[in-house]
């Protein structure tokens, strides 16, 4: 009986414990987004030219706004490690810049069907890489002050 109830108690640690830490690795993402913007610098492997301006800022909520071609903005949720957004708006023009068109299309399909979400510290720069199955995009810490 004594065996039974210390592998109960050690199976319900190592439960309650990952639990918390998929917790934390939300609320610690959560954070790290609010009130930053990031530039898009690379999408798919191909650079993205700063003077395009593409970028995604996040608020408090994980709302969000941004601009590829078009300005989009909504608010976010965040599941451990994904992002989604159930109500994802944009302005509907055409640009002359068929990356920045390609990217209007990447970037609502990634907040429809969910984009896993990683920051990444380097030596001089913070980065943000939203990924899905099919594209990867890669955005650098920006803030305007």
């Amino acid at each position: 009986m004594k065996k039974f109830y210390g592998l109960f108690v050690l199976l319900a640690t190592t439960v309650l414990l990952n639990g918390c830490d998929k917790q934390d690795k939300q609320s610690i993402l959560t954070v790290e987004l609010q009130h930053h913007r990031f530039t898009l610098i690379k999408a798919n492997g191909e650079e993205v030219a700063p003077e395009k301006q593409a970028f995604i800022e996040f608020s408090e909520k994980l709302t969000y706004n941004g601009k590829m071609c078009n300005e989009f903005f909504g608010q976010a949720s965040l599941n451990r490690d994904v992002i989604k957004s159930a109500d994802f708006s944009s302005t509907q023009k055409l640009c002359d810049d068929q990356q920045l068109n390609n990217l209007d299309t990447i970037i609502y399909q990634m907040f429809k069907n969910g984009a896993t979400v990683e920051i990444k510290q380097g030596y001089d720069n913070t980065l943000l890489q939203l990924k899905d199955k099919t594209n990867d995009l890669y955005f650098e810490l920006k803030d305007l002050m």
